[in-house]
């Protein structure tokens, strides 16, 4: 096993935990915005849809 030589253990934990809260704020963003994402780019609102689709595959 390769021993971590910049981080300490408590140091990874912590930053697992502060990207982890990236998740709850990006939704409460991109949520209200389907709407005006549907507008702008014109796009059907199945489409807008498989953009969250991505979203949740993807990000977390």
């Amino acid at each position: 096993m390769v021993e971590q030589k910049h981080l300490s253990p408590v140091m990874i934990l912590a930053s697992i935990i502060f990207m982890n809260t990236f998740v709850p704020l990006s939704i409460d963003l991109y949520l209200p915005a389907l709407p005006q994402m549907r507008e702008y780019f014109q796009a059907s609102e199945m489409l807008v849809n498989m953009t969250l689709i991505a979203f949740f595959l993807f990000f977390p």
